[in-house]
């Protein structure tokens, strides 16, 4: 659990939102002292995270592409 906790925590995409609402399922996982140290652990972690959740979607839409066998379009810049 702390190992997926500090990935959570250290994902460059996933938001400070996103990754606190990680920790938090993870932590109904363990026991009481282990969900307070993943929630600190993560808040800790959060403060470098972008606030754009945008990307979690562009992935899934990505990855909901490629499993379709779709073709995708973009602007490259």
């Amino acid at each position: 659990m702390k190992m997926l906790a500090d990935a959570v925590a250290s994902s460059k995409i996933i938001s400070a939102k996103k990754s606190e609402a990680l920790a938090q399922k993870l932590g109904c996982l363990t026991s009481i002292h282990q969900a307070e140290w993943l929630k600190g652990f993560v808040s800790l972690s959060s403060c470098m995270k972008p606030g754009n959740e945008k990307v979690s979607y562009i992935i899934d839409s990505i990855q909901s592409a490629i499993l379709d066998h779709q073709q995708m379009e973009f602007p490259y810049l």
